[in-house]
C-alpha cells in the first residue's frame, strides 16, 4: 500500500492497518530517520517510492499530543519567573527560570539549578514557540 505523507511524499508499507493521522518512522536522505503523519491513504501516484520504516504513533496518541500543544501558553511570560517541571532522573518538581523571551513573551532560554538527587543544572535554548509547546508538555524534555 502507498500513503501520502505530510500531504507531499508518497511512501510504501506492508503495515495493512495504517490510517490517515497516524505517525510513521521513514528513511531520510542523510544516515537516521524522520517521522511524519499520513495524510492520505492510495494516493494517485504511480512512480516508485521508498519503503516506510514503520508506525511510530497511532492517530489518536498524535491527536491527543496536538490539543495538549495547543493549550500551551507561549506569549506573556518575563524574564525571572520560574516554570516548574518533573526532573527526569528523581522525578521531583524542579524549577526552571527564565533567561530571557522573545518581543512576544516567549521564553528562548531557561536554566534549571542542580537537583537534590543529584542532576546537573540544564539550561535550555527554545528557538521556537514548536519545541517551547514540547518543553511544558513533554516529562523527559
Amino acid at each position: 500500500m502507498k500513503v501520502l505523507i505530510n500531504g507531499r511524499y508518497a511512501y510504501e508499507t506492508d503495515l495493512e492497518d495504517v490510517e490517515v493521522g497516524d505517525e510513521m518512522v521513514l528513511p531520510g536522505d542523510l544516515p537516521g530517520s524522520w517521522t511524519g503523519i499520513v495524510t492520505t491513504l492510495e494516493p494517485a501516484y504511480d512512480r516508485p517510492c521508498r519503503k516506510a520504516i514503520g508506525l511510530s504513533r497511532r492517530r489518536e496518541q498524535v491527536q491527543a499530543e496536538h490539543a495538549a500543544l495547543a493549550q500551551v501558553e507561549i506569549s506573556g511570560w518575563t524574564v525571572g519567573q520560574t516554570i516548574s517541571k518533573r526532573c527526569d532522573q528523581c522525578g521531583k518538581e524542579r524549577l526552571y527560570v527564565v533567561e530571557a523571551v522573545n518581543n512576544l513573551g516567549r521564553p528562548t532560554s531557561l536554566k534549571a539549578a542542580p537537583c537534590d538527587c543529584g542532576a546537573p543544572g540544564r539550561g535550555t535554548g527554545l528557538g521556537s514557540a514548536e519545541s517551547f509547546r514540547h518543553f511544558m508538555i513533554d516529562p523527559a524534555w
